[in-house]
């Protein structure tokens, strides 16, 4: 694309036939659409168990996603999906010294093989976010999920695809590092630059762990509010389900030219929302109205010309 622009967006307020654009530069942009698809930025959670540690200690893991800052340290990753899995792996990669601690079993999302029998292959297609008939119906009918009573859309979607880590990182992260499956972490102290951990385990026992971070991948909260350049007077104006804005079959929020896609749609349109396999439907879908938007605003703003008249023809 031709006007990509790295630059951070300070404030998007609502203004005369749409939207003031603000950007960390100052400088200001009008748009009659504005389109929000930040993913999962801004919507990290931080357990409340370590919120007396202090800042620098604990952090979530999307900054560790690309290289690690901590080769030589101790570092504990709490969490079981695949943030959680790929941070533990990199930083184990980069030369920390890495456990991790999950509140349940960590599952692995399989590839099917194409070769299976027909009749597996009809009761579990495969699809792009694994086999199974759910999956096939989020990949192939997208929008089915948005016609569904709200309350059902979002049971369905925070119960299904949980966290789950996929199946090209399993073997960086099996037998390279301790993991601690079914455990809880029960008391939390920083002593003399140090986090102190006690975490029981399923079995009754309880493990002791000294660290020197910890990277917390424990889910992420989608909430409006937690959108730092949405001027808060727009905000409010964005109907919810739950903490998320609450979208139209176009994914456009409440505030008319307000688009969502990405995490922030998932309760609108279900789990399929929240991967990267979502995005053609969204873009599409957001991308059509659009312009059927803009060809209509054209021609209310252009008067109406009647066409001359004909040439009168001659017949010879």
């Amino acid at each position: 694309m031709p006007d990509v622009e790295p630059v951070r967006v300070a404030n998007v307020r609502r203004q005369s036939g749409g939207f003031e654009v603000t950007v960390e530069t100052g400088e200001r942009l009008g748009a009659r659409g504005v389109v929000v698809a930040t993913g999962l930025s801004y919507f990290e959670g931080i357990p409340d168990m370590f919120a007396g540690l202090p800042a620098g200690i604990v952090s979530p893991t999307a900054p560790h996603q690309a290289v690690s800052p901590f080769p030589g340290l101790d570092v504990t990753v709490v969490g079981a999906g695949q943030s959680a899995l790929q941070a533990a792996a990199l930083l184990n990669e980069s030369g920390a010294n890495v456990r991790l601690i999950a509140r349940g079993q960590v599952l692995w999302n399989t590839r099917a093989p194409l070769d299976r029998p027909w009749m597996d292959r009809l009761r579990n297609p495969n699809t792009v976010v694994g086999a199974g008939r759910e999956n096939w119906i989020l990949e192939h009918a997208p929008r089915l999920i948005h016609h569904l009573p709200a309350d059902f859309r979002v049971r369905f979607t925070r119960a299904h695809l949980g966290p789950m880590g996929a199946w090209w990182l399993r073997d960086r992260v099996e037998g390279q590092f301790p993991i601690y499956e079914r455990s809880r972490i029960v008391e939390v102290k920083h002593e003399r630059n140090k986090v102190r951990l006690r975490v029981s385990i399923a079995d009754g026992n309880e493990h002791r762990i000294e660290t020197d971070h910890i990277i917390a991948g424990t889910g992420y909260d989608i909430d409006v509010e937690r959108i730092a350049f949405l001027d808060r007077s727009l905000s409010r104006e964005i109907r919810r389900i739950v903490r998320a804005p609450m979208l139209s079959r176009h994914f456009q929020s409440s505030v008319p030219g307000l688009y969502f896609i990405g995490p922030s749609a998932a309760f609108s349109f279900g789990p399929l929302a929240r991967f990267v396999a979502g995005a053609p439907f969204a873009t599409a879908t957001v991308a059509r109205h659009v312009v059927r938007q803009n060809v209509r605003h054209i021609r209310q703003r252009v008067p109406h010309r009647p066409s001359a008249s004909p040439e009168p023809s001659v017949s010879l």
